[in-house]
């Protein structure tokens, strides 16, 4: 299926996401809402309360004394370990992320019912950036609602959810950033590919080439398919222009992540611990994993590979005349 530029009527767009609001406040509200009731927080006791939580509070602080003395920030902590460069910390967790910004206007007894609210707000422009992305093929509002469903529902996003609330950036990212591939393909513009590939890196570093790998990957499987009568080394320039680009400009964030990846001491150690293959147990249980049994061992995998499969087996079986 072909991406095109899709000149949707603005009723039928705004029907679109009304629709979408509704799904997503009764499925936020049946399951995680069920936490509120029963007077229970969302914040898990692992990565989210002991990293995400305390650095939304650092940052919090590092803000309201940078607003009260601009010419002379606080770059440097002596609670991190023996000390460590404040702004090396933040670009990792909080600088890429705008949300994070609106903690300043948070009182500090409030600060938790933030955090919580403003996962729950980026999972829901998880599913609108999906949906943005997603109308510009010819596909039904029904469909795009089905599919938007799994992905909200899927088991990565769960687990995101209670214990990496950051992760749900890069799923927000994703969608928009393979449609400045797409514009770069149709148009030749690279400015929009360019910003993506900035806000990418910005965002979260972690996650950048994981979401870059993947749009390397699309952007080969599109030209392959769809797009090999246009000339690839004009295309190839394009692509590498945008890149630099964006790249450079997110240099002033991506530079001092990268050197503390470079310091830190997990990239003395051996990839995998030495691994070429996982133990046994790993590959007996990856068919319950692809079913999203939610069960976690030391190599765990959430994959929400049978609902898709299922949802794309019914598409192909009823529209096969089409294809």
């Amino acid at each position: 299926m072909k991406y095109h530029l899709k000149i949707v009527a603005g009723s039928e767009r705004e029907k679109l996401y009304v629709e979408y609001l509704i799904i997503f406040l009764l499925y936020a509200g049946v399951t995680y809402g069920v936490f509120a009731l029963l007077g229970f927080s969302t914040i898990s006791h692992w990565d989210t309360y002991t990293q995400h939580y305390p650095m939304l509070v650092e940052f919090r602080q590092w803000l309201h004394a940078l607003i009260q003395n601009p010419l002379h920030p606080q770059l440097w902590g002596f609670n991190y370990g023996l000390g460590a460069d404040k702004f090396q910390m933040f670009t990792y967790y909080e600088i890429g992320d705008p949300l994070n910004y609106l903690s300043v206007l948070i009182p500090f007894k409030y600060l938790p019912t933030f955090f919580q609210l403003m996962v729950f707000l980026r999972l829901f422009l998880v599913g609108l950036s999906f949906i943005l992305w997603i109308s510009h093929y010819s596909v039904s509002n029904t469909s795009i609602l089905i599919g938007t469903f799994i992905v909200l529902t899927s088991a990565f996003i769960t687990y995101s959810v209670f214990e990496e609330p950051f992760f749900l950036n890069g799923l927000i990212v994703l969608p928009i950033l393979i449609m400045s591939v797409n514009s770069v393909f149709i148009s030749g513009n690279i400015r929009f590919f360019g910003i993506m590939v900035f806000l990418t890196l910005v965002s979260n570093f972690y996650l950048a080439y994981i979401n870059l790998l993947g749009m390397i990957i699309y952007a080969v499987l599109a030209y392959v398919f769809h797009y090999r009568k246009v000339r690839f080394g004009r295309l190839f320039f394009k692509f590498v222009l945008g890149g630099i680009t964006g790249a450079l400009m997110a240099g002033i964030v991506v530079v001092p992540v990268v050197l503390a990846l470079m310091n830190s001491p997990r990239m003395g150690q051996k990839f995998a611990n030495g691994l070429f293959f996982y133990p046994l147990h790993q590959y007996l249980t990856l068919p319950m994993d692809f079913m999203g049994s939610g069960q976690m061992d030391p190599f765990s995998v959430a994959l929400p590979a049978i609902p898709l499969a299922v949802i794309s087996l019914i598409w192909c079986l009823t529209h096969f005349n089409q294809h």
